[in-house]
């Protein structure tokens, strides 16, 4: 059975972890070489990102498990074959569009879909009709661009050519007059409705929905 509040607890604990990596490395602005903060920048973003797809896939998967939320409530486990491979093949069906069929299994986890993909939640979510499935559709159906906003920035990141760079730009509306030399340098610009840094907005984002999914 899932523990919902652990999986939050050890969740909102690796975020505070990023928010005091974070602002170590905002204190270095102006002190470090350019090349130094962007390599700095640039491997946290990953690892943020990949956090939050860890942790959605911990979410679904236990939330197909069965469980209790943070509140105490019940979390009904599904009918049938709920095993990482079965859930992961249902996953990839959602992410994909496709239906997906009785008894076939992915093989390998590299076979899984991209777990934290913010266009893509609900329609796993809706896919795989765990029994916390409205509690999961409110949360990830928050009006929060920190999910989508990481994402860009990391694919950015990760492989800089002329699209995903694009991307980044288009970004440029949610931000007081941002400055921006290379992908990473987003993060530390400021973000217009909520006055933080681009990064610390979105951890807040992340927070708040990981919350309001386990609650």
């Amino acid at each position: 059975m899932a523990d919902f509040h652990r999986l939050y607890k050890k969740f909102s604990s690796r975020i505070g972890a990023i928010e005091s990596r974070a602002l170590s490395i905002q204190l270095q602005i102006g002190r470090s070489p350019s090349w130094h903060l962007r390599s700095l920048t640039e491997t946290m973003v990953s690892d943020t990102w990949q956090l939050w797809c860890v942790f959605c896939r911990n979410l679904l998967l236990s939330s197909c498990e069965g469980g209790h939320s943070r509140k105490g409530a019940p979390v009904i486990a599904r009918r049938g074959d709920n095993s990482w491979k079965r859930v992961g093949y249902e996953a990839v069906c959602a992410f994909r569009g496709n239906k997906p069929k009785p008894t076939k299994v992915i093989g390998s986890l590299y076979q899984e879909p991209t777990w934290g993909d913010q266009d893509k939640l609900i329609d796993i979510v809706g896919c795989l009709s765990p029994s916390n499935s409205v509690q999961l559709l409110t949360a990830f159906g928050l009006p929060l661009r920190g999910p989508k906003h990481l994402q860009i920035v990391r694919n950015a990141c990760a492989h800089k050519h002329r699209e995903s760079i694009s991307k980044v730009l288009a970004l440029e509306i949610y931000f007081v007059s941002p400055k921006l030399f290379t992908p990473s340098d987003i993060v530390w610009q400021v973000e217009a409705s909520s006055g933080n840094l681009g990064m610390y907005a979105w951890l807040d984002d992340l927070q708040v929905i990981a919350g309001e999914a386990t609650r």
